[in-house]
């Protein structure tokens, strides 16, 4: 397929109007289509579901396929989950650490105040490309509260990790090894929980395969088993030659890393402004309480906060490397109890990836957002926080952890 970029003005001309009139065809649809699932969710949602325990509050969203059961925790959430007597997390520190190929990767650790609590629960998060600290994943932080260890770190090439000198060390692969030796340095061999987060799951897929004494537990938000590009954009099905054109663009990037250095201030600015938008109109009441009320503008603010040319280069490299990377042959081997969160209104990773992962994991459960995209756990934090306690809870990995809610799941 990729030949037929290199071959003469003819067949490329051929090839890209063969692509724009599927677009033609497929995006239109697809938009109509998810509009009218969306509607016809919202009106079961409201008129058929909430009354049975109350309307919707601070954007609560359920899960249709175990309605009654994420329901009721839901409803003991809506009227107790206040930040008024409830910790207020505390600034993070960071460390360095210099590992196997020279790099130095830098990683934030948020421990309890009491010694005897450290390391003693854990909770390792693999974030989204481009992401870093703990800011996307401050809702299950809130909920777990300080009496867990939870560890995050920037991905080689991004941030404060330093940037290898061979490209080939972006791999996927050597980001979970980077976990690995983070753990060892703190003592750590066994992690209670491992969230992962749209790059971060491929991260923590591999890392469980890698090291499966390690993790007990995975949960892996609007995330992928691999071949990113095959299906990004495509929030249905898949499209011939999507993933070559995608392959291209990227390509193009990474040789000319200089160009989005030169414009990254405008398009962080529309970012920003969209993001304002959104939280004004859909931003949730839970989250502005305890992040503030412009989360969603300081989750785009900290994206990519410090790139410049080394960094940006880095970044589209680990985008190619979220292509190369797949694991589908090898998801029937996670023997870890997974639960997979996906957003129906995903584009980027569509939820029907979650879906695959689901059907290959042994001991695995799907919960699908109808209200979502990319960021469910910022977007309805209820429903993330409310699986992961259950789902947890049933395989005996956090059941002793107090919660704020100050109810047992």
């Amino acid at each position: 397929m990729t030949s037929t970029f290199n071959e003469n003005g003819l067949a490329r001309n051929v090839t890209l109007l063969t692509f724009l009139s599927m677009g033609l065809a497929y995006y239109p649809t697809a938009l109509i289509a998810m509009a009218v699932l969306t509607i016809s969710w919202y009106v079961w949602d409201k008129y058929f579901v909430l009354p049975s325990y109350g309307r919707r509050s601070s954007n609560i969203v359920l899960d249709m396929a175990s309605l009654e059961n994420v329901g009721r925790h839901l409803d003991r959430f809506s009227k107790d989950m206040s930040v008024k007597g409830t910790w207020k997390i505390r600034p993070h520190t960071t460390h360095r650490i210099s590992i196997r190929d020279g790099v130095t990767i830098l990683y934030h650790v948020l421990a309890p105040n009491d010694p005897k609590l450290r390391n003693k629960k854990v909770m390792l998060f693999c974030s989204g490309l481009g992401v870093h600290g703990f800011h996307a994943f401050t809702p299950l932080i809130h909920f777990y509260g300080p009496e867990w260890t939870y560890i995050a770190w920037d991905y080689r090439g991004l941030f404060g990790s330093s940037v290898p000198e061979n490209p080939r060390h972006l791999a996927i692969h050597e980001h979970s090894k980077d976990a690995k030796e983070i753990l060892q340095h703190m003592g750590i061999g066994k992690v209670d929980v491992c969230v992962a987060h749209s790059m971060g799951v491929q991260v923590a897929l591999e890392f469980a395969l890698l090291y499966p004494e390690v993790p007990r537990s995975l949960v892996m938000i609007n995330g992928t088993h691999g071949k990113a590009f095959h299906t990004g954009g495509q929030p249905f099905f898949r499209l011939p030659l999507m993933g070559d054109i995608v392959y291209h663009l990227m390509t193009f990037w990474v040789q000319r890393p200089h160009y989005i250095e030169m414009y990254i201030k405008q398009i962080r600015y529309i970012a920003l402004s969209l993001a304002r938008i959104y939280g004004y109109l859909f931003g949730n009441k839970y989250l502005k309480e305890i992040m503030g009320s412009h989360y969603m503008e300081d989750f785009v603010q900290c994206y990519l906060y410090d790139a410049n040319a080394g960094t940006i280069q880095a970044f589209f490299r680990t985008f190619l490397e979220l292509d190369a990377h797949s694991v589908y042959h090898l998801l029937s081997e996670v023997k870890q109890p997974t639960l997979v969160i996906s957003g129906l209104l995903d584009v980027m990773i569509p939820a029907y990836c979650g879906s695959e992962m689901a059907a290959q994991i042994p001991t695995s459960k799907f919960v699908l957002d109808w209200w979502s995209a990319h960021l469910t756990l910022l977007e309805n934090p209820w429903l993330v926080v409310a699986s992961t306690a259950k789902f947890l809870d049933q395989h005996n990995i956090a059941h002793e952890t107090r919660r704020l809610s100050n109810h047992d799941l």
